[in-house]
């Protein structure tokens, strides 16, 4: 078979593939974010390693679709991708995939948003967008996924208002 048959044959299979598992990743972030730990255990690793690969076999718009959108997933998702440290590469890539997803919620962040004092929506987009700065440095697979996520967000009819992607520009 060729590439692009062997790939179709795949697709199919993606959703109950990669959703148990995103799944296990949406609750596994969250309780880890609310006890504060943000040290990734080596099976859990594995599992991001995985979906890592999928991504590079399938293409991150293909294995994209799989992952939760949740808005109450913001703020674990950017707490955990702030504490990955750059030897777990593909944790990076994945959280940033990820995160790209969310923050095209259709909600303004400052309804997401858990602190709601004062300035909090700009410090946690600026939070987002200094994460992205940082990983946009790197090269490979991180810089794509973060750029991915940089864009999505900075496009956003609140950060335009804000006057956030201009200060990024």
């Amino acid at each position: 078979m060729r590439y692009q048959e062997q790939s179709s044959v795949l697709d199919p299979l993606l959703g109950d593939f990669i959703e148990p598992i995103m799944k296990f990743m949406q609750i596994h972030t969250r309780v880890c974010c609310k006890k504060g730990e943000h040290n990734l255990s080596w099976d859990v690793t594995q599992l991001y390693e995985l979906i890592f690969n999928l991504c590079n076999v399938r293409g991150h718009k293909t294995v994209v679709k799989f992952f939760p959108h949740e808005a109450a997933d913001l703020e674990p998702v950017v707490e955990m991708l702030h504490f990955q440290n750059s030897q777990q590469y593909w944790i990076t890539c994945m959280l940033c995939l990820w995160l790209s997803i969310i923050v095209i919620v259709p909600f303004d962040i400052t309804s997401i948003d858990s602190k709601k004092e004062g300035d909090s929506y700009e410090i946690l987009v600026k939070r987002i967008l200094n994460i992205g700065k940082e990983h946009i440095t790197n090269a490979g697979k991180i810089r794509d996924y973060a750029s991915i996520m940089v864009s999505k967000l900075i496009t956003r009819p609140d950060c335009i208002k804000t006057g956030e992607t201009k200060n990024f520009l």
